[in-house]
């Protein structure tokens, strides 16, 4: 015995933490596989179960890892996905409070350094030409936005997301990106982006319209528009820019 403490940070901990992720997270193997398991959504309990053995942080970085790896098979990446989106959302006992308190995990536990490499990781897979992949990474942007955006965290995240859609040229980012604003809008009430109508409604209406060639990315932007009607209220009770719209559509 050494008495090196096992810490979260050293190399044996990773190692033990990626294992554990890579054998019983729902078959999350790292090697190619000719006939995948069926895909499953990973339920809350499979991430606390791995977050019992876990850190947290450490897990949420090891998936957004796996999420963003073109390398990795497709099945892979989604589980990868799929347990980083439900881990990020999970209830946990929040550290050093008295008496005991619940809250989220992502809020609760992860660093800023933790947080902007994971952002980082899923930011970039919203790009990728594998559409199963870039949608997986919509989904764990949005739930990330929905945590922080309330808590006027993220500030710059709407923003981007407009701008991949109207600046970028690349329809599979366009496309990611019109979907997790769609699911933010979803979620988010929208007196936490009253401010953000206008722009939102810019990238929206510019995925919608015709001069789009790209099918897909006319799809994500009209099932944008559907789930942030709440969030244009204002361009609707103007009639010149409700006729836009509804032209658009």
């Amino acid at each position: 015995n050494s008495g090196r403490p096992a810490l979260v940070g050293s190399s044996e901990s990773a190692w033990s933490c990626a294992q554990l992720a890579r054998t019983r997270s729902l078959s999350l193997s790292l090697s190619l596989s000719d006939h995948p398991p069926p895909l499953r959504a990973p339920s809350r309990d499979d991430s606390h179960r791995l977050f019992s053995a876990c850190a947290q942080p450490q897990l949420m970085t090891l998936m957004s890892t796996e999420l963003a790896n073109e390398q990795q098979a497709l099945h892979n990446r989604q589980q990868a996905g799929l347990i980083l989106k439900n881990t990020i959302k999970s209830d946990v006992d929040i550290p050093n409070t008295n008496p005991p308190q619940r809250g989220k995990a992502w809020m609760a536990l992860v660093g800023p350094a933790e947080k902007a490499a994971i952002k980082q990781a899923v930011l970039a897979c919203l790009g990728s030409p594998i559409s199963q992949g870039r949608h997986t990474a919509a989904q764990v942007v949005a739930a990330i936005g929905i945590l922080e955006l309330p808590q006027n965290q993220w500030p710059e995240l709407i923003q981007g997301l407009v701008s991949n859609v109207t600046q970028s040229g690349n329809d599979f980012l366009k496309q990611s990106s019109l979907e997790a604003i769609g699911f933010i809008c979803e979620e988010v009430d929208p007196a936490v982006l009253s401010t953000q109508g206008h722009v939102i409604l810019t990238a929206v209406i510019q995925g919608m319209r015709k001069e789009e060639t790209n099918l897909e990315v006319r799809l994500a932007g009209t099932t944008a528009l559907s789930n942030a009607l709440e969030f244009v209220k204002s361009n609707f009770e103007t009639e010149a820019e409700r006729n836009y719209i509804m032209q658009t559509v």
